[in-house]
């Protein structure tokens, strides 16, 4: 007797902890971006760069991501904040092309709730576009589950990059193309999915755009094209992990 109601007790407790994973897992909250990302297009040559002002409401599980472009190899030491906190790089997003043309990113998890400037300090004089995207419903552990860039000089497209990614996962591609003398490479760049953000422009011959799409499934396609002409360009993508209604998420994983 002790036996057969031990082992309805054991079922019981394996289907209670199955339906508690699926409302976990059913609880997969929307990586949503809070508000207008801050485009803005360094108007001066410098190794500090400060964007306009970015605002950060009080959602739940908030990052900034904070992708850039960049008119000479500056190198992948820079530094950049948010109201007075360090944002860190992503490990694999810098890319430069032959042409000194540069594609970057950082992320900072937690940002304050607050209205301020993201502020960039890069190794050589050069300048600088800036999109910092502010987002929230992000695990706040290891958000970044994969990475991957690319790199071209001529061509009027991108070959697709492909990034390892899990159903929810927020998905953000940017390119920088750019032309020597100041000409400009022409615009209308456009991504082969998602919803593209702003596209930016500066003296240089340098244009900048994002854009972003949610996962559907294990892997995320992502490339673009519209230029006339270039002597650099680099695309990088990054796939961001969602927080689940406790502010976790069941499995990260990264192939780089």
């Amino acid at each position: 007797m002790q036996k057969f109601f031990g082992k309805f007790f054991t079922i019981g407790l394996l289907l209670s902890l199955g339906a508690l994973c699926g409302a976990l897992l059913a609880a997969i909250l929307t990586i949503t971006i809070d508000g207008t990302p801050d485009a803005f297009t360094e108007a001066g040559t410098d190794t500090t760069h400060t964007s306009a002002s970015l605002t950060v409401a009080s959602n739940s599980y908030r990052l900034l991501f904070m992708p850039y472009g960049d008119t000479s190899t500056i190198g992948n030491n820079t530094t950049g904040d948010f109201n007075g906190d360090a944002a860190t790089h992503v490990t694999g997003c810098y890319k430069s092309s032959g042409a000194s043309t540069v594609g970057d990113c950082m992320i900072l998890i937690a940002p304050d709730v607050a209205t301020d400037a993201v502020d960039l300090v890069v190794d050589v004089s050069s300048r600088v576009l800036q999109m910092p995207i502010s987002l929230y419903n992000v695990v706040q552990t290891s958000p970044v589950r994969d990475v991957d860039t690319e790199s071209g000089t001529t061509a009027t497209s991108t070959a697709d990059l492909t990034l390892t990614t899990v159903a929810g996962d927020w998905v953000g591609s940017c390119i920088v193309v750019r032309r020597d003398a100041g000409a400009d490479p022409g615009s209308g760049l456009a991504p082969d999915g998602g919803t593209q953000l702003e596209e930016l422009y500066n003296s240089l011959g340098t244009r900048f755009s994002c854009a972003w799409q949610i996962a559907t499934g294990t892997t995320t396609t992502v490339g673009w094209g519209g230029w006339t002409a270039s002597n650099g360009w680099v695309h990088i993508a990054v796939s961001i992990a969602p927080a689940n209604a406790a502010g976790v998420v069941t499995m990260s994983r990264r192939r780089r």
